[in-house]
């Protein structure tokens, strides 16, 4: 590989990284958006059933409007995962620990009992 080819490549991959940072940042964002938006049902004490209903249908269509988001945004953030892990395969991290240093292996979950 060329000097210029390396450092296309390391730039490429610095700019996947901020892409993939704004992602999460989006992705940690949504939850708080989804509560704050669903938690204002309890300030319609005083409103009519028939506008209750109207608001709680709308919170309920964004709620899964933000759910189809978060999905979307999980797929984009995997290629962008993906990408990073084709510069340097060896030095990424995949979050699954090789040993664990309490009960299960590497290969189950922690909330498994295999005894």
């Amino acid at each position: 590989m060329s000097d210029e080819q390396y450092k296309r490549d390391e730039a490429t991959f610095k700019e996947n990284c901020q892409f993939a940072r704004g992602l999460n940042t989006q992705i940690m964002q949504i939850p708080a958006f989804a509560i704050t938006l669903t938690g204002g049902r309890a300030m319609t004490k005083d409103v009519e059933n028939l506008a209750r209903m109207v608001l709680f249908t709308v919170a309920a269509v964004a709620d899964l409007a933000l759910i189809l988001v978060l999905f979307r945004l999980r797929d984009v953030m995997q290629s962008y995962l993906e990408k990073a892990k084709s510069f340097n395969d060896a030095a990424f991290s995949t979050g699954v620990p090789e040993t664990r240093s309490f009960h299960g292996s590497a290969a189950t979950p922690w909330f498994v009992f295999t005894d």
